[in-house]
């Protein structure tokens, strides 16, 4: 797997502990081809995504609760961005590719799997200038609305998760983003 270019990001199937993909930032037509394996780590396949687009890398990579795989990277060039693609066979396959959040540099992505009442939603946040976009699946990853956008936004790069929100399980999305100089 330690082959390829930089910035691996990696996650694991949380119905299956033996599932697990992992994708680097690369560019171009093919975009980023994210390893898969399915034998805990013994071997690994590459299966792309069909984006569709011209794909400009950062890949980044979630499970949501039911074990489906999510594939999220920016596209076109310049970058307007982010395209999900989607697998329910633990990344054997690629059945669906979305266009996801908009913005023109780092995006990071989250997949609620807790028994919440968000339970599967699909959480991506983009910087888009001079805010950070807050995009949101509620249909496991078929459709994204941009459901907030914060300011000041200075620097590229902005991260989201789930937690609880008091003893609501998935009841908050946080986003941590950066305001201030890259030395801050």
């Amino acid at each position: 797997v330690a082959i390829e270019l930089a910035e691996g990001h990696i996650s694991m199937n949380p119905v299956n502990p033996l599932n697990a993909f992992v994708a680097f930032n690369s560019a171009g037509s093919v975009g980023s081809s994210p390893s898969a394996t399915t034998d805990g780590g013994l071997t690994w396949i590459k299966v792309n995504p069909s984006w569709g687009s011209v794909m400009t890398g950062d890949p980044v990579t979630a499970y949501d609760s039911l074990g489906n795989a999510y594939f999220e990277n920016m596209w076109s060039n310049p970058i307007i961005g982010t395209k999900v693609a989607k697998s329910t066979n633990g990344t054997v396959t690629w059945a669906l590719v979305s266009n996801a959040n908009a913005g023109n540099d780092k995006n990071w992505i989250a997949a609620d799997q807790t028994g919440g009442p968000y339970k599967n939603h699909i959480y991506s946040a983009m910087t888009n200038g001079a805010s950070c976009n807050v995009a949101r699946s509620t249909d496991a990853g078929a459709t994204w609305n941009v459901v907030t956008s914060l300011v000041p936004h200075g620097l590229p790069g902005a991260m989201p998760c789930v937690g609880p929100n008091g003893s609501i399980q998935g009841g908050s999305v946080y986003v941590v983003t950066n305001a201030g100089s890259s030395f801050s």
